[in-house]
């Protein structure tokens, strides 16, 4: 894209990739020696080879450069020997398709090199008098994308100069005849094209990717170079997008794409990056007032555009196109329709990058359409590429682990294998998936749009669950046309097509359910637009390849070590290095420098003020200090020639050349990096200090009249300088992150198993050098003061004295850069692991902790560490605790706080999908009984709540490391056994195991914290006292019997949503479907599987009651009929029970009969009957004004209108519990009262 932003293609047709071979010896029959080849010894090897090679790898060039391997320092050798550098030749014809357009010239190099390698070890060079040094190629396995990158000097996101194609050019008219493509063949859409050779190609991108060095500079190339500095990213339209699939049946399942209707497209429009050079230019040739203008029109150009599918009734009554707050409606009658139209509009609106969350659930899920209803020849064509070059929209699964390989490590972080996916198919369009960005920078609990809206945008989204948007679409189709008069709906129609009039759902009411769906689908698009902003993706991605010199899709999709090595690769080159010669893979050596507070016996809790210290990127700068890389490790047989006082040797016994010998390219790389740093947080600062001063201008600036336009259009210049100020503070802090954490990745890239260039020596001697550091700081400290950091008790000034101190000692004993630095002084500070330990703070807040566990567990342990850390009453701690545990075995805690997540880090769909086969073939064997399944793979209470899911609802596909939430049951044998559905379990009342939650989950933590400040006594007392001896009235999947009750809610309430329409008609009677997330997306309306189960899978009831043998609901407890008990002194009250044939009565037969309220002492007693009659009123109003309460937070994010049902099945919402709480909290109390009256029958 341009600065006129028009988009580019720019054709470079005469790079060549190469590779290296070490150039072979001539031998001197006359000496009897071996010398260096002569230029004609080249020339004759060069057509030796070409004779032998295929067409598809011919050479180009062999010329002799004189070039060092990377690895290693060789002292006879010091500049390295002769290399061959092998040039390839272009590609025979012009590419047929514009993959094999953007992929290069020719085969791959790698190809290409092991062909040659072949040729040079057949033996047939020793016919010429040649001795071949070696075979191996080296640098060919670089791709060729990443080697034109480094060779040219270019990155993604960059601003590019690229000089005009030399047309006049006698020398290269013949190339540039064969390398240019057809006039004709026009294989992109793109508004621009030049053609430029690769040399004459210059990029300005900021960080540590280097400015090519011109002279004289262009001026445009430095015009480029400017805005780069100064964080300009071009404005790119962004196209949020969303897609609404409904079960074709109504039933409450997952949706599957291959067969089920998207009833829904919705798409918003909006602006991206900055454009600040280009707006101070505009106010400096027309005044303020310009920049006012290009906010007005950036907002124009942001609109909002829903697609539904109507049915029949848009072709009755009902119009085409509706312009309604603020969005336009449009109606189709068929999917198919609706579908074309989505990607023609697509196409007239030529966004510049697609934002989703989850690539699957959104285009994923229109390419499947698309080939499923065999649309535009079976494949959704919406990219730049031109119609006969593109391949259609398609999506690929991305996991950077294996499940095999996860099972078999020790230890691995839990956010490091969360299977996305990727859209293919789309060249010209940048795709971003948020949800890629939110694995890899936050820390949620289970990383679905509700998850990331509630914890980053600290707002709740609505979920409504799939068979409700069923029967929302259905009642949209089933619109008559009488619902409106037809001059009413042909003035409607004309006033939307006016364009400027706002229609109402009141003007039409039959298109109330499409609004609601549009207004559903906007929300989710708008909850990604915020998401965008919030983590700031546009810039972030940006930066991230200007520092690296990678494309933006390699930023996006490919992991860290890509990064490292594309700087290596250039860094390497300017240097006069191949990287050549890889260690084979090893494993490092376990750490036995950590110093564990455990077993050093520090652990504890201090009541005097403690210093923390830290060093400032201690492995980067270990790494600059000592020296460290591969071109200065010494190998083993020439460390005594070149002599100790010229190495530095490591714990490890590696030795390492003095930079005075030869500097490393690593520690030169890092220096690069952290200076670009340094200077990118120095401009950051000011741009900080002038959008604070910016504001206080616009806040302090008084109101002006509406007449007034001089003082208006100050305004609206203080204004668009805020934004201009905001976008740039955006840019540099994504590029400080940027620099940083490719500078932090760089241990990795040395010491992974899978990374390229791995050195075992090189990542061990690294990590012996931190922990020998460690240990210099602690002696010099101990040393110094004899008392450490920790001061006297109450003076927290003088421990902020000492740490100062003590930072300073350190960072002078140390070689440069290695700084320790203070950070804060904590008192009282608790020490209980590594990296966990907490304090009361007098500098700064600490972290919050972003945990897995469920949220009971985390207020209780963050309430002691309030009592003990910030007040310092340990008394007010255990008090607090036993009240927290007394509330929790009594019951009187909301099910929202007991849920828990587990990732299904170890087992993948398919063996979800094998072990709830033989789970369903087992419970057949054993007449109906549900089964975990005999996959022994599937072991967890969160795996097996995935197979019993995944049997209630075929349709669902789990991904590799979806977090799964649940909670743990009563009435269970185990915890795989009774983990459950948090939704599912609140629809039906059934109570969690509280005894288990305290012993399991909640014990273990208390007595890790408790521990330093209590003695046995004291934490026996804790643990098992009278305030443990609780107990709370549970309710057991047994004891609901079978879902009838939970039905008839079902249909009364797609009644209330879709006027009184059956819509268990079409399909099946559905039952309510528990959380109404697909996958990671959340409330896609497509349930997961969380929910009553479908006639397909054997039509159970939605939570079983017969679990697996040993559990509640089998032996003498089945036989038993609960007994209703008196309202006041709790007695048990001796009724005759209605007759029945069966041993336990039907939900009829318990609605007739109603227990008394009271035993006959109590009625006996005036007093009683008055206060349990005032008791039960006010449960049942409190329950009344809970229910209220809860209705009215969920009209913040609904979709329905004023008049609307509330249909949310939000999951991860406490509000949703505590309004299911709440009706259930009603009806029993209702039910007492009905007993109470049953006095006076």
């Amino acid at each position: 894209m341009n600065d006129q932003q028009r988009t580019v293609l720019l054709v470079v047709p005469d790079y060549k990739p190469s590779f290296y071979l070490p150039c072979p010896l001539k031998a001197d029959t006359a000496q009897k020696t071996f010398s260096q080849a002569h230029p004609e010894d080249i020339r004759q090897l060069h057509r030796h080879l070409n004779a032998r090679l295929p067409s598809e790898s011919q050479l180009e060039s062999v010329e002799v450069q004189q070039q060092r391997p990377i690895m290693y320092y060789r002292p006879e050798q010091p500049e390295g020997i002769p290399f061959l550098k092998c040039t390839l030749k272009p590609g025979a014809g012009h590419p047929s398709n514009l993959q094999q357009f953007k992929s290069g010239p020719g085969v791959e190099c790698e190809k290409a090199a092991g062909a040659v390698e072949k040729v040079v070890a057949d033996g047939s060079l020793a016919g010429f008098s040649w001795r071949q040094r070696g075979t191996n190629p080296h640098e060919a396995d670089v791709k060729p994308l990443t080697r034109f990158l480094c060779d040219a000097s270019l990155s993604g996101g960059s601003w590019l100069w690229a000089c005009a194609y030399p047309q006049h050019s006698s020398s290269s008219s013949s190339s540039s005849s064969s390398s240019r493509p057809p006039q004709q063949q026009q294989l992109t859409a793109a508004a621009v094209k030049r053609f430029s050779r690769w040399f004459l190609l210059a990029a300005a991108a900021a960080g540590a990717a280097v400015l090519q060095q011109l002279d004289p500079v262009p001026p445009a190339l430095r015009t480029a170079a400017a805005a780069a500095a100064a964080g300009d990213i071009l404005p790119l339209r962004l196209l949020v997008l969303d897609v609404l699939a409904a079960p074709s049946d109504g039933s409450s399942r997952t949706c599957n794409a291959e067969k089920d209707p998207a009833v829904a497209v919705t798409c918003h429009v909006t602006l991206a990056g900055s454009s600040s050079s280009s707006s101070e230019d505009n106010a400096h040739q027309g005044g303020s007032s310009s920049g006012g203008d290009e906010m007005k029109q950036q907002q124009q150009q942001q609109h909002k555009v829903a697609f539904v599918l109507a049915g029949a009734a848009a072709q009755g009554g009902l119009p085409r196109q509706l312009l309604v707050e603020g969005f336009t409606l449009l109606l189709f009658a068929s999917e198919a329709d609706m579908l074309l139209a989505w990607r023609d509009w697509v196409q007239r609106a030529d966004p510049d990058g697609i934002a989703v969350f989850q690539v699957r659930d959104n285009l994923g899920v229109l390419a499947a359409r698309f080939a499923a209803l065999n649309l535009d020849g079976g494949a959704c064509h919406i990219s730049r590429a031109a119609r006969q070059h593109s391949r259609g929209l398609s999506t690929k699964s991305v996991v950077m682990y294996s499940a095999a390989w996860v099972k078999s490590q020790s230890r691995m972080a839990s956010t490091s294998n969360q299977e996305t996916f990727r859209a293919l198919g789309l060249p010209g369009r940048l795709v971003l998936d948020v949800l890629r960005q939110v694995l890899t920078g936050q820390g949620l609990a289970t990383f679905s749009l509700v998850d990331c809206c509630h914890s980053l945008l600290n707002r709740t989204l609505e979920v409504i669950p799939s068979h409700t948007l069923a029967a929302l679409q259905q009642q949209l189709a089933a619109t008559p046309a009488a619902t409106a008069p037809a001059a009413t709906a042909t003035a409607a129609a004309a006033a939307a097509a006016a364009a400027d009039i706002l229609v109402d759902d009141s003007q039409l009411p039959g298109v109330r359910a499409g609004l609601r769906l549009a207004r559903y689908s906007l929300g989710r698009c708008g909850a990604v637009a915020e998401l965008l902003g919030r983590l700031a993706t546009v810039p972030e991605v940006f930066e991230m390849a200007r520092a690296t010199g990678l494309t933006l899709e390699q930023v996006l999709y490919n992991a860290q070590m890509i990064r490292t090595w594309s700087l290596l690769l250039r860094t390497a080159h300017r240097r006069g290095y191949i990287v050549a010669g890889r260690f084979d893979a090893a494993a490092l050596v376990e750490s036995p420098y950590l110093m564990h507070p455990i077993e050093h016996k520090t652990a504890g809790l201090y009541n005097t003020p403690v210093a923390t210290l830290d060093f400032a990127s201690l492995y980067p700068s270990l790494y600059r200090a000592y020296n460290l890389c591969y071109t200065t490790l010494v190998h083993p047989d020439d460390v005594a020639r070149i002599g100790a006082d010229n190495c530095t040797i490591t714990p490890t016994g590696a030795a390492f050349l003095q930079p005075s010998v030869r500097p490393g390219i690593l520690p030169a790389i890092l220096s690069a990096l952290m200076s670009a740093r340094a200077t990118t947080r120095g401009a950051l600062k000011g741009v900080q200090k002038q959008l604070q001063q910016a504001r206080q201008a616009k806040q302090q600036q008084p109101e002006a009249a509406s007449s007034a336009a001089g003082p208006a259009a100050a305004r609206q210049h203080v204004g668009d300088s805020v934004l201009q100020l905001t976008a740039r503070a955006a840019v540099l802090d994504g590029r400080q992150k940027a620099l940083k954490l490719t500078a932090n990745a760089l241990y990795g890239f040395t010491g992974a198993q899978a990374s390229p260039l791995q050195c075992a020596p090189l990542a061990d001697s690294c990590l012996a050098m931190g922990a020998a550091t460690c240990k210099t700081a602690a002696a010099a400290i101990t040393a110094a003061l004899q008392q450490g950091l920790l001061g006297p008790k109450g003076e927290a000034g003088k421990a902020v004295a000492l740490g100062q101190q003590a930072a300073q000692l350190v960072t002078a004993q140390l070689p440069p850069p290695i700084e320790l630095k203070y950070e804060r002084v904590l008192c009282p500070f608790m020490l209980l692991h590594v990296n966990r330990y907490a304090g009361c703070s007098y500098e700064t807040a600490a972290a919050a902790e972003a945990g897995e566990g469920q949220l009971l567990v985390k207020g209780v342990k963050a309430g002691a560490l309030e009592h003990i850390l910030m007040q310092r009453d340990v008394a007010g701690a255990v008090k607090h605790v036993e009240g927290q545990i007394a509330r929790l075995l009594s019951g009187r805690v909301e099910l929202w706080e007991l849920v828990m997540t587990g990732g299904l880090w170890r087992v993948t769909g398919q063996q979800l999908e094998k072990a709830a086969a033989a789970a369903a073939a087992d419970a057949g064997g054993n007449g109906g009984a549900a089964a975990a399944g005999g996959d022994e793979d599937v072991k967890g209470p969160h795996a097996s709540l995935a197979v019993r899911l995944s049997q209630r609802d075929p349709d669902k596909k789990w991904l590799l490391g979806e977090r799964l939430p649940y909670v743990l049951l009563t009435g269970a044998r185990t915890q795989d056994e009774a983990a459950e559905d948090p939704l599912t379990a609140a629809q039906l009342g059934v109570s969690p195991n509280y005894e288990l939650y305290f012993t399991n989950k909640l014990q273990i933590p208390l007595k890790e914290i408790f521990v330093t400040c209590l003695n046995p006594d004291q934490m026996r007392q804790l643990l098992h006292g009278d305030h443990t001896k609780l107990r709370a009235s549970t309710t057991t999947a047994g004891d609901l019997g079978a879902s009838t009750t939970q039905q008839q809610q079902q249909q009364q309430q797609q009644q209330e949503v879709g006027g009184g329409q059956d819509v268990s008609a079409a399909g099946g009677a559905p039952g309510r479907g528990a959380r109404g997330r697909r996958g990671r997306g959340g409330g896609r309306g497509s349930s997961s599987s969380r929910g009553a189960a479908t006639a397909a899978a054997a039509g159970a009831p939605a939570l079983s009651p017969d679990r697996k043998k040993g559990g509640a609901g089998f032996g003498m407890r089945a036989f038993f009929q609960q007994s209703a008990r008196c309202l006041g002194c709790k007695a048990v009250i001796y009724t005759k029970a209605p007759a029945a044939a069966s041993s336990r009565p039907t939900s009829e037969q318990q609605q007739r009969h109603v227990d008394p309220g009271l035993c006959e002492r109590c009625l006996q007693e005036d007093d009683t009957r008055k206060a349990v009659q005032i008791a039960v009123t006010k449960e049942a109003s409190d329950a009344a004004a809970k229910v209220c309460a809860a209705q009215s937070a969920c009209r913040s994010c609904h979709s329905g209108g004023q008049l609307g049902a509330v249909v949310c099945e939000n999951g991860e919402c406490p509000v949703v519990y505590a309004r299911l709480s709440g009706e259930r909290q009603v009806a029993t109390a209702e039910h007492k009262l009905l007993r109470l009256e049953r006095l006076d029958w």
